[in-house]
């Protein structure tokens, strides 16, 4: 704490800094301390104004958050369906792995592409993959078309089992 309180009157600017203590209930607790000069009317640096957060629960939440994210994209690349999601305008926001294969590209170079940008697709099949996001959004429910060609990164044509659903944000849209 006094290290910070004399970078903050040397450099004359807010510091922020995370660390850790043990406090009087004997755990740990995370911080996030916030320090800056206090000046005078004249600019003068009179003192050092300081917020201490106690950002535990935050760090906890974030973990387990990241946690059950992993798990997520673990079973997700694990399935052998080709699985995504796309935003809406069609760009895709996450394929997993079976996807990715299928099109001949990394799951990380997918996103942000559109099936347009795919190698493999023909016009044709495109604009019918098109229409079912247009279908299912504007139906705004669960979808399935037991029947769709899709021309893969390597040229052939395989028939596809489709279900779509419609993701909807916090607010319901």
């Amino acid at each position: 704490a006094l290290r910070c309180d004399q970078e903050v009157l040397r450099a004359g600017r807010l510091l922020e800094m995370e660390y850790e203590r043990t406090n009087v209930d004997g755990l740990r607790h995370r911080y996030r301390n916030y320090r800056a000069p206090l000046r005078d009317e004249a600019g003068a640096v009179v003192g050092i104004v300081g917020i201490s957060e106690d950002i535990t629960a935050r760090r906890k939440a974030e973990e387990a958050l990241r946690a059950s994210q992993r798990l997520l994209r673990l079973m997700v690349d694990a399935l052998p369906q080709n699985v995504f999601v796309k935003d809406l305008d069609g760009r895709y926001v996450m394929v997993n792995r079976a996807m990715a294969r299928y099109h001949g590209l990394t799951p990380e170079a997918m996103v942000g592409l559109r099936l347009q940008d795919l190698p493999g697709p023909r016009p044709a099949e495109i604009e019918a993959l098109i229409e079912t996001d247009r279908q299912v959004l504007a139906a705004d429910r669960f979808l399935e078309w037991p029947q769709m060609q899709v021309t893969n990164a390597a040229g052939m044509a395989q028939i596809h089992r489709l279900q779509k659903i419609p993701l909807h944000d916090d607010d319901g849209r």
